[in-house]
């Protein structure tokens, strides 16, 4: 909820916005209680009518800001502006008011993000094992454990160094007597 900040009278706006979207909503509960499958277009109409007096109220205590700032780019707004120009788009007012015109439509979207999350979190646990420094035994990824290769194998696989391949080593000549 939208809280009253004395120090701050211009934002009266956002509790009106926030009170009349609440009522909207209790009307709304009312009517799906009654098994009504529409609200009446005159009560419809009404609050259509005090939205837009409230984002006319908004716009005109807080105007756009038109200070050019030195910079490339669209001027900076204050976050109350940019919600009445949300607010204010008839695509997004029409988002913001489907669920009085469809009654089938909740209020918010909690529930979906609920659904949304689970799935995401459970995305997060089975690739959580991938990025690990050591791979989870349950990855199919996981590299298979190999046995181990036996002596006659091992010398063919891994040759001794050459003496010669050694850098900074010289051969080793064996001392023989002269006889």
């Amino acid at each position: 909820m939208i809280k009253a900040d004395p120090e701050d009278p211009q934002q009266a706006w956002a509790v009106r916005m926030d009170r009349l979207l609440r009522d909207l909503h209790t009307t709304v509960q009312r009517a799906r209680a009654a098994g009504d499958d529409w609200l009446e277009p005159s009560e419809l109409a009404g609050y259509r009518a005090a939205y837009a007096q409230i984002i006319t109220l908004g716009n005109h205590t807080n105007p756009g800001g038109t200070i050019p700032t030195g910079k490339r780019g669209v001027i900076r707004q204050t976050p109350a502006r940019n919600l009445l120009v949300r607010l204010d788009r008839d695509r997004d007012r029409e988002h913001i008011l489907r669920f009085a015109h469809d009654l089938n439509v909740p209020f918010d979207n909690n529930l979906t993000e609920r659904d949304i999350r689970m799935v995401k979190l459970q995305q997060k646990s089975q690739t959580a094992g991938a990025r690990s420094p050591t791979p989870s035994s349950s990855s199919p990824y996981a590299p298979t454990s190999a046995p181990p290769p036996s002596d006659a194998n091992r010398s063919r696989m891994h040759p001794p160094p050459s003496p010669h391949a050694i850098p900074g080593s010289q051969p080793q000549v064996p001392n023989h007597p002269a006889a």
